[in-house]
């Protein structure tokens, strides 16, 4: 099942447990209009996330789209069922079991670094609870430069938007929260 939630599709499957994005879509609008989102909902959250167990905590993503997908459709967390996790919005049994916490990192070395801050970033606009998304040194523009996230952004979409889009998802980069603090609230 696909959803066409904002700027970014997410899709999931109610039976077999999946999630991602599509990429059939993908235009330097929907990226800047995917930052800008990630922006304005970043300026709602304070700098100090606040999190409560139970956790599962990510470390540096890379730009690893595959990596990523592997641990937000593992079988390994078996002790959680998938289907109340990513259920729709709308849904009334939604219930979320456990939020995921990603240390920052996202967007240098992989080759899929637009991908997977994407989902991460359209994960946190629809399931803000969830997903908790801290800001790496990654998340600057002088190291993801030097890591060739702005060389992918020009890659795929040109040397102008490119650069425009780079320039919005340091926008949003510098919005996320910078530490966490653990306890039961």
């Amino acid at each position: 099942m696909t959803k066409n939630w904002g700027p970014t599709q997410l899709y999931f499957s109610k039976s077999s447990p999946r999630i991602g994005i599509t990429r059939r879509r993908w235009t330097s609008t929907n990226k800047n209009s995917l930052a800008e989102h990630a922006k304005e909902h970043f300026k709602s959250e304070p700098v100090l996330a606040k999190i409560s167990p139970p956790v599962i905590v990510v470390g540096g993503v890379h730009g690893q789209y595959a990596d990523l997908g592997s641990i937000l459709n593992s079988r390994f967390l078996g002790f959680v069922n998938y289907r109340l996790v990513f259920l729709e919005p709308s849904s009334k049994c939604i219930q979320i079991i456990f939020r995921f916490v990603f240390l920052g990192d996202y967007v240098d070395r992989g080759e899929n670094a637009v991908a997977c801050i994407a989902l991460l970033f359209a994960l946190k606009i629809h399931f803000p609870k969830q997903y908790v998304l801290l800001r790496g040194n990654n998340e600057t523009k002088t190291i993801n430069n030097a890591c060739k996230f702005r060389e992918e952004l020009v890659k795929k979409i040109g040397e102008d938007d490119g650069h425009d889009v780079w320039v919005k998802f340091h926008e949003a980069f510098y919005g996320c929260p910078s530490l966490a603090g653990w306890r039961e609230f």
